[in-house]
């Protein structure tokens, strides 16, 4: 028996039909209110401080493995650690 000669479908529509929406789509209204403003964050001590966000940094393992040594010994969070460090930082070079 000869091979047939097989054609693809144009396209997945043809396959299946598309399900129709069991509702309307809600028309898109601005939202009214204005963008949350950073509600301050209290720290685990309970004292009151700035909105946090994320820093994402690559650094070498020796470098975090001698912040995290050196918070044990402090006895604080690396966050407070690495915070106090850039700030110290930049107190230095922002002084020129």
């Amino acid at each position: 028996m000869p091979p047939r000669n097989r054609q693809r479908p144009s396209g997945p529509s043809m396959l299946t039909p598309q399900p129709e929406p069991l509702f309307g789509a809600p028309a898109r209204t601005p939202d009214p209110r204005p963008d949350p403003t950073p509600v301050e964050d209290v720290g685990h001590r309970g004292e009151v401080t700035e909105a946090l966000v994320y820093l994402s940094a690559r650094v070498p393992k020796g470098l975090r493995a001698e912040v995290q040594h050196q918070s044990i010994r402090e006895g604080r969070p690396v966050a407070q650690l690495v915070q106090d460090a850039m700030r110290a930082y930049l107190d230095v070079h922002n002084s020129t």
